[in-house]
């Protein structure tokens, strides 16, 4: 499959946001003897191989409908209320305050 399909197939299957896809090829790798394990496998023609795979690394929208995929709950932890909260109280979580801030917007 390649990236197209991958995202194809996830928006229709399973209904995703996908913005991006990146994969990645993997070759199989070399297996060695067991009874000695420094040497390679003499006795065959070509040394057998695990099989090789692909990876594929999928953005996904968040709820704002932008692409950030690593960064977005380290800039909610920046917040002025993550901020005030530190050192970290039990059952603070960075969402747990923004659910908090969004709660209190709306209230006043």
């Amino acid at each position: 499959m390649n990236k197209l399909e991958i995202a194809e197939y996830l928006r229709k299957l399973y209904g995703m946001p996908v913005t991006k896809v990146h994969t990645a090829n993997y070759d199989g790798k070399e297996k060695r003897d067991p009874r000695d394990p420094t040497k390679r496998q003499t006795h065959q023609p070509r040394p057998p191989k695990t099989a090789a795979y692909k990876k594929a690394f999928v953005y996904l929208a968040d709820e704002q409908g932008a692409q950030r995929p690593r960064y977005h709950e380290v800039e909610a932890q920046l917040t002025p209320e993550a901020l005030a909260s530190w050192p970290a109280k039990p059952g603070l979580s960075a969402r747990e305050l923004r659910e908090q801030a969004e709660r209190a917007g709306r209230e006043g």
